[in-house]
């Protein structure tokens, strides 16, 4: 199972698509055929594959470092072999290019509102593309690929995409109920509570604890608050369901035909609730070695944000500058 969460990089790129969203011509439209197309399409791909080498060679004897090309050599196809090879370093270099497109643009998204040095917001006026995004994140990825061994960084970087996925999940069930100001407390309480509970049941799992303690988890840290997620979804359809009013209210049928215009997640808080709890459930099995070096780079992040990236974020500038028009505007009054 370990090795399996090690493999999660292979679809880490899922999150790549997404950082290309304010190139695409209908964001609506191009966005979810454009994710959900990829995942199915790489997802066929990949069990063909797996289908064809264990078609040609026992699964106890496919050769780790090379499984497809190995398969080939040993069924008398040498010349296949260099075929593999070749493909396999193209879609390598594919790949890099591909991480080179989506890091420098989340670099400039967090440069631009204040997260990080506007250095990283700075566009070629030629190319029109974050150049100096590229170039560090070329250097360091460069420089981290040279000095760590890969194993290391494949199970990095398989912890950082389940922890991302996860926070979207969360971040979906967030923005579904954020605009209901009655339950809103308690939805975020709920959440946090569920995601507690997902860490609780993955863990003694994992580590083989008894059955009726896993399910005790289950049940009182995961289900009930999850339950509670689902009961305020029904207790008030018309602010989070994408469909039709039948009140009469203007405001209200406005409101709804401006969601419809969106691409919203069906199922909440189904989707993302299940989303969280297999995100939390494969990364509980990685090593612990990986959740200290990841526990590690957070708290670093943490500590940037609350030192550079909070003071100087647009929403908090907004925010003291509106604070500073109603004092100012409360002394002319006075």
């Amino acid at each position: 199972m370990e090795r399996g969460c090690s493999c999660f990089l292979c679809i880490h790129w899922l999150y790549l698509v997404a950082t290309t969203s304010e190139e695409v011509v209908d964001i609506n439209r191009d966005m979810p055929i454009g994710i959900l197309g990829s995942v199915s399409i790489c997802t066929i791909l990949y069990v063909l594959v797996a289908a064809a080498i264990t078609s040609m060679v026992p699964y106890n004897s496919i050769d780790l470092n090379s499984p497809l090309s190995s398969a080939f050599q040993q069924n008398g196809m040498a010349w296949a072999q260099i075929i593999v090879s070749l493909g396999a370093f193209a879609a390598l270099t594919s790949t890099i290019c591909v991480d080179f497109i989506s890091a420098p643009r989340t670099l400039l998204s967090m440069g631009r509102d204040g997260l990080i040095f506007p250095a990283f917001a700075r566009v070629n006026p030629k190319t029109k593309t974050p150049f100096f995004a590229t170039i560090v994140c070329g250097v360091f990825a460069a420089v981290i690929g040279f000095l760590i061994d890969i194993d290391v960084l494949a199970d990095m970087v398989s912890i950082g995409a389940l922890f991302a996925f996860t926070i979207v999940d969360a971040c979906v069930i967030f923005i579904r109920y954020r605009d209901n100001d009655t339950h809103f407390k308690y939805v975020i309480f709920a959440l946090l509570l569920f995601i507690g509970g997902c860490f609780c049941t993955s863990i003694s799992i994992v580590v083989g604890w008894h059955f009726s303690l896993s399910i005790v988890f289950f049940v009182a840290f995961t289900l009930l608050p999850w339950g509670s997620l689902y009961l305020i979804s029904q207790s008030d359809t018309t602010s989070f369901a994408p469909t039709e009013s039948t009140t009469g209210d203007a405001t209200s049928e406005e409101t709804v035909v401006e969601k419809r215009k969106f691409f919203l997640c069906p199922f909440v808080p189904l989707i993302p609730g299940l989303g969280i709890f297999f995100n939390v459930y494969v990364a509980c099995n990685l090593a612990w070695e990986t959740w200290v070096r990841f526990v590690v780079w957070f708290a670093i992040g943490l500590v940037f944000y609350a030192v550079y990236g909070y003071r100087h974020s647009r929403l908090h500038v907004s925010n003291q500058l509106n604070e500073n028009e109603v004092k100012s505007f409360g002394t002319f009054d006075n």
